[in-house]
């Protein structure tokens, strides 16, 4: 019903707008943003970070970042730091819904 009446009103102010085309664009959102969500979490796995090839698909040539010290990191400092580390480390992205 919540979603007939939403399709009634998007239909009164766009009447030109495709609502089965829009829920499917949605839905290609929500699933873009759990892939996403799931890829930043695989950043800050132990196994990730021993794993150069794969830190290499994860991370933008253009990647920078910025510590809790307010000091910025590029993707190569990324790289560097994490090929010499050698305890996992206790940080984990949350889910942010």
């Amino acid at each position: 019903m919540n979603n007939l009446l939403n399709e009634s009103f998007i239909r009164l102010c766009k009447p030109d707008l495709d609502y089965t085309r829009l829920v499917r664009l949605k839905m290609a959102n929500d699933d873009l943003l759990r892939n996403l969500q799931q890829l930043e979490i695989s950043l800050h796995q132990p196994e990730v970070h021993r794993d150069p090839a794969r830190l290499h698909e994860l991370l933008h040539a253009s990647f920078a970042a910025f510590g809790r010290s307010g000091r910025s990191y590029i993707r190569t400092d990324i790289l560097e730091l994490l090929s010499h580390e050698g305890t996992p480390t206790d940080a984990f992205a949350k889910n942010s819904t």
